[in-house]
């Protein structure tokens, strides 16, 4: 595969009106589900919630992978309080998403995030409960000597119980706040079949087989670039905002304008790259 050098590090480029834009679309989306039930659209609120949840993972995402710039404090901050919209951690992905790009495939117990790759659907959809508890778990024992990173850790998981309580005791003027909080829980229980089984469930043993992307002209767009999971795998520091321009960039390597499993996909080196 071409080097990121060969691909353009102009993909690399986000700025500030970029990363500004990728931290107020999740408010947006609270906004958009706050007005929808206010206007008594509750069916709808739902909505809302989704493109908050879209927002949020694609914005964490790239934090983790430091292509939205930020110092470490301000990088923090973000992990820890963007993601606690939707009732995330945001310092276990911080934890475990690098591990997982180190070892996939066949990291095994040693990647807690692609442990359901290989399963089948209804396993997959079974731990949806336990799937984020046990990143939860295996952070913590990751970041042993770290005392900094463990306080984060048990902040954010403490903010979720909390999180219940108070919709639960404002029950008594509006269902708003505990519909949220758990719509965003339900919604966190599909998380292993939406981002690791469905972009891994094919996967071959290579880095060009490890995942498979959606390109359909629509959905990537709707899902600010979380589709091109292969192309993210091959060049995890890419922002998402230029994951399609990567993808246009890649075809000629991968030979194909839509990815399809390891077994019916064309032979990367057999492709002529493209000279520029």
């Amino acid at each position: 595969m071409p080097t990121i050098d060969e691909l353009g590090r102009d993909l690399l480029v986000t700025t500030r009106a970029q990363r500004n834009r990728a931290l107020a679309r999740p408010l947006l989306g609270v906004a958009a589900f706050a007005a929808l039930w206010a206007a008594g659209l509750r069916w709808l609120a739902p909505l809302g919630l989704a493109a908050t949840f879209t927002c949020v993972i694609g914005t964490t995402h790239d934090f983790v992978h430091g292509s939205l710039g930020l110092r470490r404090h301000g990088r923090d901050a973000v992990l820890c309080l963007l993601p606690l919209l939707i009732l995330q951690c945001g310092h276990v992905y911080r934890t475990t998403h690098p591990q997982h790009h180190r070892v996939f495939p066949g990291g095994g117990t040693d990647d807690p995030e692609g442990l359901v790759a290989d399963a089948g659907l209804v396993r997959t959809l079974v731990e949806g409960p336990l799937f984020l508890p046990r990143l939860w778990l295996w952070s913590w024992r990751r970041v042993a000597s770290h005392v900094r990173q463990r306080r984060f850790l048990v902040a954010e998981a403490a903010a979720i119980p909390l999180a219940l309580v108070a919709g639960l005791l404002l029950l008594r003027w509006s269902a708003a706040p505990l519909t949220w909080v758990l719509l965003s829980l339900a919604a966190g229980w599909l998380l292993p079949l939406v981002t690791v089984w469905l972009p891994h469930r094919h996967h071959g043993e290579t880095p060009e087989t490890s995942a498979t992307s959606l390109r359909w002209p629509v959905v990537p767009r709707l899902l600010l670039g979380l589709t091109y999971h292969l192309e993210h795998h091959l060049y995890p520091q890419v922002p998402s905002h230029r994951m399609h321009e990567l993808a246009h960039r890649l075809e000629p390597w991968l030979g194909l304008h839509e990815l399809r499993a390891p077994s019916r996909r064309a032979t990367p080196s057999a492709v002529r790259p493209d000279p520029r």
